[in-house]
């Protein structure tokens, strides 16, 4: 039973978390993140998709703060252990897909972003439909990238340069 316990106060933690980064409160935020994500890991192991919950909210905070380093190994974690855990057609699979793909946004690899985005999509559509909210996010944020990662086209010539 006490495994159970601590389960139900890793949740809470996580929604108080995610209540107070809402809010704009990130250390406090970071601090019961990082409590669920211990209670968590000690009760179910390190290989559970709560864990990756977990591991995918403190990235996902890490970077909305700019701290991209550690935000791309948090969330790869996540990532890989739905991966292991709940297989390669999960929701939770395409939502650590489009994570990934804003991070490689952040980090300007449009080209890794639109690939990531693109799959989280071809994912997404076979279960939700093209419809569904969670895939035109998707097609937004591809489109964002897409367009971030066109070319400047050259500046026309100035006046003086013009031929007769």
């Amino acid at each position: 039973m006490a495994g159970a316990s601590h389960l139900a106060i890793a949740m809470l933690l996580n929604k108080q978390g995610a209540r107070l980064e809402l809010q704009g409160n990130f250390s406090a935020a970071l601090a019961l993140y990082d409590r669920s994500l211990a209670l968590r890991r000690r009760v179910l192991g390190d290989n559970h998709p709560l864990v990756a919950q977990s591991l995918n909210n403190i990235g996902c905070m890490l970077l909305q703060l700019g701290d991209l380093t550690r935000a791309l190994a948090l969330i790869e974690d996540a990532l890989e252990i739905w991966l292991q855990t709940l297989g390669p057609w999960h929701f939770e699979i395409a939502k650590g897909l489009c994570n990934l793909g804003t991070l490689y946004g952040e980090l300007r690899d449009y080209r890794k972003a639109a690939a990531l985005y693109q799959e989280a999509i071809n994912m997404s559509r076979d279960t939700l439909g093209d419809n569904h909210s969670f895939v035109v996010n998707l097609e937004s944020a591809l489109n964002e990238v897409l367009l971030a990662s066109d070319v400047a086209p050259e500046p026309l010539p100035a006046a003086d340069d013009c031929g007769p």
